[in-house]
């Protein structure tokens, strides 16, 4: 490993024209002065990964990479537009060094990297094809129209249909070694093999390229590396074949908590997992750097270049991540140091068994899983020599089976797999037939309710409160009116200012036909006026009528969906109720349409799961309210002009799916 070097020729930086810039983004290759540098820090990594020349540790290779296309002008690419007369600035202008960061720089640098707003997307051809543009490309040592390729949507793992391999397999084996870090640093899978099961460092090998080979065998092992650094300060050496170290911790504070838990995670999940690991990795070794430059600055040894960074308190938000993910992701930054390394320390242990079959000392079945970060002690003062010593010791006690003890495991986990999924076609026609039980037993009970109400009503009141729209069409029972705090976002929608006990309620959104208590929630607030101040919402306060989705497009089949369909259904729900959120945010208008029909098209996309004549009512009326909410959201935001109104629009929409959060739990009883 080795560190950047500053290059003869002056530099400036790409985004404010800075000189003598001390960053660099690896993926965009391009220079980067300390303001810019900390916005595009900000951004996150998946938009621009950005190392400091000197401090941060640097492949040879993929330094050379880097101030090669700063060199011959890679920022044009970024800044097409902005360069040719013809297209015109939009309004936009280049930052100089002495704008402020916030908002010019940062507005600038978002529209430039971000949302790609100055890049050349001319129209192409039918039958023009940028994967097999970047497989001619990357043979050659034309970095720029690789980039140029990658940055108007290129797949760096596209795999050829004629010639049966990536990117990378055609660049190992034209040895074009720079090429092979442009296409790592957008996501290419130097373990991906190709038609003839090679992987591009067989590729390398096979043609000679010794030094391209080694180096792409430390890609594929690019992520326990930095693990292993991080926490141990060591490197394992490919070339000997020791791809894996595992730092070693004091005492007993070896792998006590979270064995058990990573061990039954899948392998799709853990390996986002180690992902953002090694995110939070690079987070805090940027963030290291940082400080040590501010620590320059103050004491007087770096008056030259000022600092002005804001700490990024935890990793930011990728909207291709679900929001779960995106959560755990930011939980990572409240690990201690300590209980980071114990973090690390577990998952490569597993990455261990996983890849190699092999089980590390420490590793116990009876180890508990992870409530609360793990705590323990690394050990800074361990040497390569005594990890590898521990390597073998651990190879030397594992014991090897035979190849028919492999395959009769084999057939008992097909065994074990068959009976699971009859047990969940089981637990579904359990579910069905309980789901059935309880629609009689509501039944008998409105029976029992309205017969005992024609008998008794001259002589006394219902002992329980009678069915209002606040009501879940799923409580088999009515129930008492759960008094919820008010809204911090905005404590008056809906509140009246009498001292009944209504007003420490929280309304609900009213979707369907009016009911016999509707005329509670539409009481006069004091003002004179019922209808509620903002006319944006109006529809969606008023009760109206149900509309049905199976009205003119009835479903053939008869089956449930199973779950997992609904759940990837709705999690495209959520990303479009997301983009559009976020269009909003920065009003834009001119989208609002499309991206209110993609949400209108992935509710639909979950009400077609559904059998339209074998459903039940309670889920039947569940849907139609659900489908009556996406065609009011779908109507109102047709005709809109104002950010504020989509702003609104949403608020009711997401009001009322949260309040009827029933309808989740139905799909999931009726799916599983």
């Amino acid at each position: 490993m080795s560190k950047v070097g500053r290059p003869s020729v002056e530099v400036y930086c790409a985004d404010c024209s800075a000189t003598d810039p001390l960053w660099a983004s690896v993926n965009r290759g391009v220079l980067l002065c300390n303001d810019c540098a900390s916005i595009h820090q900000s951004l996150g990594r998946h938009v621009s990964q950005v190392k400091h020349t000197k401090k941060s540790f640097w492949h040879p290779c993929q330094s050379q990479m880097v101030h090669q296309l700063a060199q011959i002008g890679a920022n044009s690419i970024w800044e097409h537009s902005l360069l040719d007369p013809s297209q015109g600035k939009g309004g936009k202008r280049k930052p100089s060094p002495t704008d402020p960061m916030h908002p010019i720089k940062q507005d600038f640098i978002r529209s430039k990297y971000e949302n790609l707003q100055f890049v050349n997307r001319c129209p192409r051809r039918e039958d023009d094809d940028l994967g097999k543009q970047l497989h001619s490309s990357v043979r050659t040592a034309n970095l720029d129209t690789s980039l140029r390729l990658l940055s108007i949507g290129a797949h760096a793992n596209y795999f050829h249909p004629e010639k049966g391999n990536t990117p990378l397999h055609v660049a190992a084996k034209s040895g074009q070694n720079l090429q092979i870090e442009l296409l790592v640093s957008y996501g290419a899978d130097p373990a991906l093999p190709d038609n003839n099961k090679q992987t591009p460092e067989d590729v390398a090998r096979t043609e000679g390229h010794t030094d391209l080979a080694d180096r792409l065998v430390e890609l594929q092992y690019e992520l326990p590396d930095r693990l292993t650094f991080f926490a141990g300060k060591i490197r394992p050496d490919h070339k000997t074949r020791s791809h894996y170290i595992v730092p070693k911790l004091h005492g007993n504070s070896i792998a006590k908590d979270g064995k058990i838990k990573l061990q039954a995670l899948s392998n799709e999940i853990f390996e986002e997992l180690a992902v953002d690991v090694y995110d939070e990795i690079d987070r805090r070794e940027t963030e290291m750097i940082w400080q040590n430059l501010k620590q320059q600055t103050n004491n007087g040894t770096n008056k030259k270049n000022s600092i002005d960074h804001t700490t990024n308190p935890f990793l930011t938000l990728n909207p291709d991540y679900s929001p779960t993910r995106n959560q755990g992701r930011q939980k990572l930054a409240r690990f201690s140091n300590h209980e980071f390394t114990i973090l690390i320390h577990d998952i490569l242990c597993d990455i261990i068994r996983r890849q190699c079959g092999r089980i590390i000392n420490g590793i116990q079945q009876e180890d508990p899983i992870y409530d609360v970060p793990p705590d323990g002690q690394p050990d800074s003062d361990v040497s390569a020599a005594e990890v590898r010593k521990h390597h073998e010791e651990v190879e030397e006690e594992m014991t090897a089976i035979s190849v028919s003890e492999l395959c009769s495991l084999q057939d008992d986990l097909n065994n074990k797999e068959l009976q699971i999924f009859k047990l969940q076609e089981d637990n579904r026609n359990l579910t069905t037939k309980v789901t059935m039980f309880l629609k009689e037993i509501k039944e008998l009970k409105r029976t029992l309710k309205s017969s005992n109400g024609s008998s008794h009503h001259h002589h006394t009141t219902p002992t329980h409160p009678s069915p209002s729209p606040y009501h879940s069409p799923f409580t088999s029972a009515p129930s008492t009116q759960i008094h919820r705090r008010r809204s911090v976002h905005n404590p008056g929608i809906g509140q009246n200012k009498s001292s009944e006990s209504i007003e420490h309620q929280r309304p609900q959104t009213i979707i369907g036909a009016p009911s016999e208590t509707n005329h509670n929630i539409n009481k006069d607030d004091g003002s004179g006026d019922t209808q509620s101040n903002n006319g944006n919402n109006n529809n969606f306060r008023t009760p109206s009528p149900l509309l049905d989705p199976f009205a003119s497009n009835e479903n053939d089949h008869e089956q449930m969906p199973p779950y997992m369909e609904i759940e990837d259904k709705s999690r495209a729900v959520t990303k479009n109720i997301s983009t559009l959120l976020a269009l909003a945010q920065k009003a834009q208008t001119d989208a609002y349409r499309s991206h209110t029909e993609n949400i209108y098209t992935s509710v639909m996309d979950i009400i077609n799961l559904f059998p339209s004549k074998s459903i039940s009512e309670e889920l039947l009326e569940v849907i139609k309210k659900f489908y009556t909410a996406t065609c009011k959201l779908k109507k109102k935001s047709e005709d809109v002009t104002n950010p504020k109104t989509v702003f609104i629009c949403l608020f009711i929409f997401l009001l009322w799916v949260s309040e009827h959060w029933d309808f989740c739990l139905c799909l999931r009883l009726v799916a599983k």
